[in-house]
């Protein structure tokens, strides 16, 4: 049983392309030298779960550069007042890049990192402005000063694009000096008698100053004159304009520019120079399909009586590979028998339709075609509530033996980080030809195994014991806990092959988007947002919100628009993911990276709304990754409030567990049977300090506030009430792990 679900579709930019700057490397964040408050579980229970925005949980995990970091996707920030943010941007901008420079660099992307600096900075000035008790909406002077002092203390620096110079907090000291010397030039001003003008409010483009000219008299004070038509306003009388002056006031009157000749379709009469014109018939609309028309007194009324037609198909198929042997294009496609051949056929047929029935439309065979699936067009539920469902034919690869002894079941609370799915077979010795190209293997598609007499699957991950390979979860075909059975007989398998369009399908008030069954998704593939995926596989990473059960994602989330609902099944991350959106993981979600980096990075840049939850499983699992299994940047919560208990388990990563960057701090469950358990060939968990792993930490005592001695940093001392007791510190990077509930 799920314990969430997505929150809602999201609307998209159609021009939005998902493309994110690839990173670079593996470099650590360097420590912050500031002073360190200790954090207590209370206090990290009532903060904010982001640093910066949003409720998110954020679970961040792979130790990437800093300054790839920042890269094109990012959190947006409104500013509270825009004149005082657009000042201490353009000061900061200038200050930084153009000061004792020619610039001679005209590409843009050289300019992102310190745009990127500015932007931090401008937010903690705004904000620095707007809890300062003393100020109020910008005069000019406060302007000027805003702009050129921020503009001198970024003169001559060189700085980079890093996680501190990206954190508006790290200016919040320097925003409020600022803001001290504004306000005594205040005090100065005033002493002196002298009031500084006000500045300009409104968008923009409105008049800021008037002076007297010819035509032109100014009367009053400067900030609020009266501006009075001397003359300059006088319009001349020409052939078809006639004016009359009283008191400096023009009229101007029609005497024949504006007449209107009558013609086919118009009639026109004039009375005292004004020209009425009036419809007699070239407006005349014919009614037709999905339109009615409708005319009185010349007037054309349209309205639209339905131009989307009914879709009442219960049942429809399409055969792009002919292996019934009868697919074509002029079949009706309402059976097995007589199926369609191609997906550009079936977008023609459903081409501005509203689907008012349950319909299945059933793909019998592979479609390797250029042309994608176009939802764009379509509606479901505007006219009576109907769904749309796509089913896939499982592509069986292989078949024969049975499931036998060294198959072990997965069980998440075994010791040393848990015990993943293995499964082994009669009669295949080497799995490797089924392991995914995502993670170095053969197949171009991602494979599972289904239990042909029970119907419960597990993706296949990878083969580095070739004849018993690592598994996903096993699951149900109701997306409920499954198992391999002993015995068993067993297929290897994949989806369908089809390519779908990005498309946002328009729905009724009750209605909810598509559903894909037993899909393999090609590299072209966006897949309709908002959709249900069961058991489908993706080459491309998820761009927009959709709810994934027990489907394998090979190429990571890279999101900025709608949640993210994810059930069991395997997610391999890359270094250039990144999801800004809600995304909840669950029910033993098999996670594992790619060779460049740790497993999940959780930070407002990377993941940044990340909610762990046990569904039909334990939590998730984070295996395998070459650096860090977690790495954490800002505040995160793992499994704990919002759950009633989530696992975060796994092992071999190259690294520790979780790695806690400076100025982290995660908290986690601090109950059994879900207490972290996640670890790596370097240790359990650690603090991250200038490239380093530091494998000790201090625990702190709440009620004394005093520090005790360092340990080593590993589960079992953080669940000891004797040495950790669920705080563990590393006062020199302000970083910390906490246990709560």
């Amino acid at each position: 049983m799920k314990s969430r679900g997505p929150r809602g579709r999201s609307i998209v930019n159609p021009n939005f392309t998902g493309l994110r700057p690839k990173r670079r490397g593996n470099v650590e964040p360097q420590a912050v030298p500031i002073q360190y408050p200790p954090r207590q579980a209370s206090e990290i229970i009532k903060t904010p779960i982001a640093p910066i925005s949003g409720p998110s949980t954020g679970i961040r995990a792979v130790l990437r550069p800093p300054e790839e970091k920042m890269g094109a996707h990012h959190f947006r920030y409104t500013p509270v007042n825009l004149t005082v943010y657009t000042a201490a941007y353009s000061g900061a901008v200038s200050g930084l890049v153009g000061s004792s420079r020619w610039l001679l660099d005209s590409t843009l992307a050289d300019y992102v990192g310190f745009t990127r600096i500015a932007g931090a900075f401008a937010m903690s000035f705004d904000l620095a402005w707007e809890a300062d008790p003393n100020t109020n909406p910008p005069n000019t002077l406060q302007v000027f000063v805003i702009e050129k002092t921020c503009k001198a203390v970024w003169e001559d620096r060189d700085v980079l694009a890093n996680s501190t110079t990206t954190n508006s907090s790290t200016f919040t000291a320097v925003s409020e000096a600022i803001i001290a010397l504004i306000l005594a030039s205040e005090e100065y001003f005033a002493g002196q008698g002298i009031t500084p003008a006000p500045w300009p409010s409104g968008g923009g483009g409105g008049v800021t100053a008037v002076l007297p000219g010819v035509g032109i008299g100014i009367t009053g004070p400067i900030d609020t004159p009266t501006v009075n038509n001397e003359g300059v306003l006088a319009v001349d009388a020409a052939a078809g304009i006639g004016v009359s002056t009283v008191s400096g006031v023009a009229t101007v009157s029609n005497t024949g520019i504006l007449a209107v000749d009558a013609a086919a379709g118009i009639g026109v009469s004039t009375v005292s120079g004004v020209a009425t014109v009036s419809n007699t018939g070239i407006l005349a609309v014919d009614s037709g399909t999905g339109i009615t028309a409708s005319t009185v007194s010349g007037i054309v009324a349209v309205a639209l009586a339905g131009v989307r037609t009914p879709w009442t198909i219960t049942a429809f198929f399409v055969d792009p590979s002919n292996v019934s042997g009868h697919a074509s294009d002029s079949n009706d496609g309402l059976t097995a028998t007589t199926p369609i051949l191609t997906t550009a056929e079936f977008n023609k047929r459903i081409f501005l339709h509203d689907v008012q029935v349950d319909c299945i439309v059933t793909y019998m065979s592979d479609d390797i075609g250029q042309v994608q699936l176009d939802l764009s067009t379509v509606s479901i539920g505007l006219g009576t509530l109907g769904s749309l469902t796509f089913q896939g034919t499982p592509q069986v690869l292989h078949t024969g033996g049975t499931i036998n002894a060294g198959t072990i079941a997965i069980n998440p609370s075994a010791p040393g980080g848990g015990q993943r799915q293995v499964l082994h077979t009669s009669d295949i010795s080497d799995f490797t030809p089924y392991v995914s190209v995502a993670l170095g293997g053969p197949a171009a598609n991602p494979c599972y195994v289904e239990d042909t007499v029970t119907g419960d699957s597990a993706w296949i991950v990878t083969a580095t014991t070739p004849a018993s390979p690592s598994m996903g979860r096993p699951a149900t075909p109701g997306n409920t806990a499954g198992a391999f059975t002993i015995g068993n007989g067993y297929a290897i398998q994949r989806g369908s092959i089809l390519g779908v369009a990005q498309a946002d399908v328009l729905l009724g008030a009750s209605a909810i988007p598509p559903t894909f069954n037993d899909f393999a998704f090609g590299t072209n593939s966006v897949v309709t947002i908002g959709s249900t995926c069961n058991r489908c596989s993706f080459l491309n990473a998820i761009l927009y919100g959709k709810i994934l059960e027990n489907c394998y994602i090979s190429n990571g989330i890279e999101n900025e628009y709608g949640s993210i609902f994810i059930d069991g099944g395997v997610l391999v991350t890359t270094n250039s993911d990144f999801c800004l959106s809600e995304t909840e993981f669950q029910s033993d979600l098999y996670i594992t990276s790619l060779a460049l980096g740790v497993g999940i990075a959780i930070s407002p840049v990377d993941y940044a709304g990340v909610f762990i939850g046990p569904g039909y499983g334990a939590g998730i699992q984070v295996q395998d990754c070459v650096g860090n299994g977690i790495e954490v940047t800002g505040t995160a919560l793992l499994g704990s409030p919002y759950f009633n208990g989530a696992l975060v388990w796994g092992n071999g990563n190259g690294g520790v567990g979780i790695g806690i960057d400076p100025n982290g701090s995660v908290l986690v469950w601090n109950s059994a049977p879900n207490i972290p358990t996640i670890t790596g060939t370097v240790g359990d968990f650690a603090f991250n300090q200038s490239g380093s792993l530091i494998l000790t930490g201090r625990p702190f005592n709440e009620t004394t506030g005093v520090y005790g001695p360092s340990a080593a940093t590993t589960w079992a001392n953080f669940a000891d009430v004797a040495v950790f007791n669920f705080q563990a510190h590393y006062p020199t990077t302000n970083a910390s792990i906490i246990g709560g509930a």
